[in-house]
């Protein structure tokens, strides 16, 4: 695995293109000195490479700088299930039981990461100030629960509705990071997708296959493109 990131120096938020929409966004420039306090920047992991495995400790909550990543829950009996993509300025959950993760995290490209360490001293912690700890907070609170809203009504509905759901979150969140909400990049395997949805690549092929003779997507090996908004929400079970 890739060195653990060391730098603390605030000029790395200063300059960085995803600061707009990750946990620095809401801060004075006055302010992200505290941030790097608790912060570490400059890690970057090679595509396909392991960010944290399963079993590791846990040594603080990263945040995606530029690239991708999968998180894959591995049972006993060598069975793999992914449980979420993670995007540039969104933060990947440790699932931390004891101290270590649960579940593995791996670039789906080459990808770099900030980490929030949970061993900064105390001092460093302390004269945060309200507006860098309400922005930490704020931030990991919105990141668990736009998680979770996504695990628990992934799999609630249709295959249809599933994939239509998937597309309708991705472009969100893409818009949210100031990016083209019809263009979605897909850097992970037609396999992760079905894996995440619960479904079989078969059916996955089946139902893309047939949204785009709909000519409500359009997609080939490197991204999907959203031809009909409206219609999607309506698959996905979503109001206008």
């Amino acid at each position: 695995m890739d060195a653990a990131p060391t730098t603390r120096d605030s000029r790395h938020c200063v300059a960085c293109p995803t600061r707009s929409h990750c946990v620095a966004a809401p801060l004075m420039e006055s302010d992200l000195q505290a941030l790097a306090g608790i912060m570490r920047f400059g890690r970057t992991c090679d595509r396909g490479r392991w960010l944290f495995r399963a079993g590791e400790r846990v040594h603080g909550q990263f945040h995606v700088r530029s690239g991708s990543f999968e998180t894959v829950l591995e049972s006993v009996d060598g069975e793999s299930q992914v449980t979420g993509f993670y995007l540039s300025g969104e933060s990947i959950p440790s699932c931390a039981a004891d101290g270590r993760h649960r579940h593995s995290a791996r670039a789906l490209e080459t990808s770099s990461v900030c980490l929030r360490d949970v061993s900064a001293p105390s001092a460093l912690v302390s004269p945060l100030g309200d507006a860098v700890w309400h922005a930490v907070v704020s931030h990991s609170l919105r990141e668990r629960e736009r998680t979770l809203f996504a695990q628990l009504t992934v799999r609630a509905h249709s295959a249809v509705a599933r994939v239509a759901g998937f597309c309708l979150d991705l472009s969100e969140r893409l818009a949210a990071g100031g990016r083209d909400p019809c263009v979605l990049p897909t850097p992970m395997t037609r396999g992760a997708i079905a894996s995440y949805l619960g479904l079989t690549l078969p059916c996955l092929s089946r139902v893309m296959a047939q949204l785009r003779s709909d000519r409500i997507i359009r997609h080939d090996r490197q991204q999907i493109t959203l031809l009909e908004h409206d219609a999607l929400r309506r698959l996905a079970n979503l109001p206008d």
